[in-house]
C-alpha cells in the first residue's frame, strides 16, 4: 500500500473496489485517468442524505459494513493510501523526525506529543484486541456523501478513501447524526 496522504488515493480504484461486492453502493464511473485523478461519473438522481431515517441509515450500513468485510485482504487495495493503525507509529515518528514539524511545538506540546507516543503501543493493543480487519475507508462517510432517490442509498466522494480501520467510518457518522441516529449507525 502507498504511504501517502488518504487524499492522494485514486478515488476511481477505491470506486471500482467497492462496486466489486456492491455495484450499486457507489456511483458508476463512465471515464477514469487515475494518474491525473479525473473522473467521469454517471448521473446520480435524488438528493443527499443528510436527514437521512433510521431506515436509511440501517440499509446503508448494512450494505457499507458488508462491503468492507469482503474486502478485508483484498489485494486491490494496494493502490489507497496505507492508513492502518498498524503503520501509525511509523507515520508518527516520521513526522516527528522532520524539522520543520517539530518548530511548530512548544515544549509542552512536545512532551504531551512524547506522552502519547510512548502509550500508543497500548491503546494500539486494544484497537487490534476488537479484532477488526484492515479493509477499505471511505475518509469521509456521513448522509451529505449519501445519494438516494427512494431505492438504494449511493455513496459518492470516495477521495478520503485508504486502507485503515473499518470502525473510523462509524466514528465520523458521529460528528454528523443526531445523537439517537448516531446510536441506529
Amino acid at each position: 500500500s502507498k504511504t501517502t496522504g488518504a487524499w492522494e488515493s485514486p478515488e476511481s480504484a477505491a470506486i471500482a473496489l467497492a462496486a466489486g461486492v456492491d455495484p450499486t453502493l457507489v456511483p458508476t464511473v463512465l471515464a477514469a485517468d487515475p494518474s491525473t485523478g479525473r473522473m467521469l461519473l454517471d448521473h446520480i438522481p435524488g438528493h443527499d442524505c443528510w436527514d437521512a431515517d433510521e431506515a436509511t441509515i440501517r440499509s446503508t450500513m448494512a450494505r457499507w459494513v458488508a462491503a468492507q468485510a469482503a474486502l478485508a485482504g483484498h489485494p486491490g487495495m494496494a493502490a489507497l493510501a496505507d492508513l492502518r493503525l498498524a503503520t501509525l507509529r511509523q507515520r508518527v515518528a516520521a513526522l516527528l523526525a522532520r524539522d520543520e514539524v517539530v518548530a511548530q511545538l512548544t515544549a509542552a506540546e512536545r512532551a504531551a506529543v512524547d506522552d502519547l507516543v510512548a502509550g500508543l503501543p497500548a491503546l494500539l493493543g486494544a484497537v487490534a484486541a476488537a479484532g477488526l480487519p484492515d479493509t477499505l475507508v471511505h475518509g469521509d462517510f456521513h448522509p451529505g456523501n449519501w445519494r438516494a432517490d427512494g431505492g438504494d442509498v449511493v455513496v459518492v466522494d470516495w477521495s478520503d478513501s485508504y486502507v485503515g480501520s473499518p470502525a473510523l467510518d462509524v466514528l465520523r457518522l458521529r460528528d454528523w447524526l443526531p445523537e439517537e441516529r448516531w446510536a441506529v449507525a
